[in-house]
């Protein structure tokens, strides 16, 4: 019985390369070590067929090569994660630099609102809006007016 290992490893490698997700790595994963299907589960289970020296020279072979496929599969692992990682990390960056958003909150009383459209008017007519004490008090009224006490 012939395994080529080297064309498996080829194989694998030319796959990790193409991988960038973990969805992705974990159908690699299936693909070599499935219970079922897997190709390196299938070699090992075929072991059971041959004699002694060939058990030997192939389940060898075939547990470096697991050895290996699961280092390189937890090699890209990890860096699939830093890369979300970095990904997350830059889509959480707060610029505190940036001026905040002013939040509006209620609104303008009816009244409010007439009172400034009716003060916009008298504005474009060419009036001044003044604002000043609601009530004045008897000096700037009389006494400052020099309005005699008995008027």
């Amino acid at each position: 019985m012939q395994i080529d290992f080297q064309k498996i490893k080829e194989d694998a490698e030319r796959e990790l390369e193409k991988i960038s997700s973990a969805l992705e790595l974990e159908n690699l994963r299936v693909k070599y070590f499935g219970r079922k299907e897997g190709v390196l589960t299938n070699i090992l289970k075929s072991l059971k067929d041959l004699d002694d020296a060939q058990k030997r020279i192939i389940g060898a072979r075939a547990n470096e090569m697991k050895q290996y496929l699961e280092e390189a599969i937890g090699g890209k692992l990890k860096q699939l994660k830093e890369k979300q990682a970095e990904f997350s990390q830059a889509m959480e960056k707060i610029d505190v630099t940036a001026p905040g958003r002013r939040v509006e909150h209620g609104h303008l009383h009816p009244l409010t609102i007439v009172r400034r459209e009716i003060e916009d008017i008298f504005r474009s007519m060419g009036f001044d809006i003044v604002e000043g004490p609601e009530v004045e008090t008897e000096w700037y009224n009389f006494d400052a007016l020099n309005v005699p006490a008995d008027h």
